[in-house]
């Protein structure tokens, strides 16, 4: 940014990445709208949130299908799957089946993931849409229901393949709710902004530690080279060094408060008291399904309240109608470790439970008939991490 305007911020920071690339793009803008004191129209803001939204889900999909399910899943004996390890594969040859099949399917979700960025942003990766100030694709009616028709999409497949799919590795693989469990510190900078000074935030930030959730303090983060392929000058320059003694990685370390800390989709879900597990390596599998769910949601919820016609706020004269639903859905879904979420007419509702069940009834709409899947799962008594299984944050 050296040399740039301030502005380019938006465009440089998203080629950090090629999967989450709005996310950076997103926080520019936020840094932006500040120095420039934007007001931020609610349209503007629902639009923003509908493709970082969408970025999320093509994120979570692609990272349970494409980097977990191959731990778990034999897969065809075809690139990239040669020599694939297998030796720890428990699934009986139906799940294998399913699960192995829906792989390749996710791609194809991921895709419509990708498609209402590019509805709204103009193309992905790398947006130019989702820009300090606001937005600058107008909502038409054409964009929005074509929008509705991916999110439906996606949500078929969410929960029909994804969710059942979490709950048969969860069940098969147990022990994984222990494997990997670390103190629960948890930190997350919240997500979904809105306002006109992005001051509202829709899932809080904050700061977990031994139960007690505070404020999240930036002044207490740290970065750090001492891992990294990276060499620290006088000046505070970095200068690429890959044959540092030492160092395996180009990510900085970072610490908050001198300590290592867990963000993430577990830690969104712990913090904002919508999933009540551990912190072990199925629990974050677990917490990103659920994730996913709840996004897909927002995004339907969102893209209903759109006002068609500029990005902005059309004026009261302008003719221009909130959408209206067409299509009701009734879903209830419980996560293992988590808790009861019961949606009727946008509404949900939380409440703690130890199972993952999920039962979808989609009117209006050709589906598979609706499937039921269950996890019973409970945390074993606390031991040196200091977790309180009965404690609900």
């Amino acid at each position: 940014m050296r040399g740039r305007h301030i502005t380019d911020a938006v465009y440089l920071s998203q080629r950090i990445c090629g999967i989450c690339s709005l996310a950076h793009g997103a926080v520019s803008s936020y840094l932006i709208d500040a120095v420039y004191d934007n007001d931020i129209s609610a349209n503007a803001q629902y639009l923003r949130n509908i493709m970082f939204a969408a970025d999320f889900l093509q994120n979570h999909i692609r990272h349970f299908y494409i980097f977990s399910i191959p731990d778990f899943v034999k897969m065809p004996d075809v690139p990239p799957f040669h020599k694939q390890n297998t030796t720890d594969l428990r699934l009986n040859s139906a799940d294998n089946k399913r699960l192995s099949e829906h792989y390749f399917k996710a791609a194809k979700a991921s895709q419509r993931c990708h498609e209402i960025i590019a509805l709204f942003g103009g193309k992905i990766p790398h947006q130019h849409s989702f820009l300090h100030g606001g937005v600058t694709v107008a909502p038409t009616a054409d964009k929005i229901n074509r929008a509705l028709a991916l999110i439906n999409s996606i949500q078929e497949f969410i929960h029909s393949r994804m969710l059942p799919d979490t709950e048969i590795i969860a069940r098969a693989y147990r022990d994984y709710f222990e494997i990997g469990r670390t103190p629960k510190r948890i930190l997350s900078f919240g997500l979904f902004r809105f306002g006109p000074k992005n001051e509202q935030v829709l899932w809080k930030s904050g700061v977990l530690v031994n139960g007690q959730l505070k404020p999240l303090q930036t002044e207490l983060i740290h970065e750090e080279v001492t891992s990294t392929w990276l060499r620290e000058e006088p000046g505070g320059d970095l200068i690429p060094d890959p044959n540092k003694p030492g160092a395996y990685t180009w990510v900085k370390t970072v610490k908050y408060n001198r300590e290592f800390f867990e963000g993430g989709p577990l830690a969104r879900m712990l913090i904002n008291g919508k999933y009540q597990g551990g912190t072990g390596t199925m629990d974050r599998i677990v917490a990103r399904s659920l994730e996913t769910y709840l996004i897909a949601d927002l995004v339907e919820k969102w893209l209903y309240k759109l006002k068609q016609g500029l990005p902005s706020e059309p004026k009261e004269d302008s003719g221009s109608k909130e959408c209206h639903f067409i299509n009701r859905r009734h879903a209830r879904a419980t996560f293992a470790s988590g808790q009861d979420i019961r949606r009727t007419d946008n509404r949900i509702q939380h409440h703690h439970t130890h199972s993952l069940e999920l039962r979808t009834q989609r009117p209006l709409r050709k589906t598979r008939p609706a499937e039921k899947c269950t996890i019973e799962h409970t945390d074993p008594p606390s031991s040196t991490s200091g977790d309180n299984p009965g404690t609900h944050y």
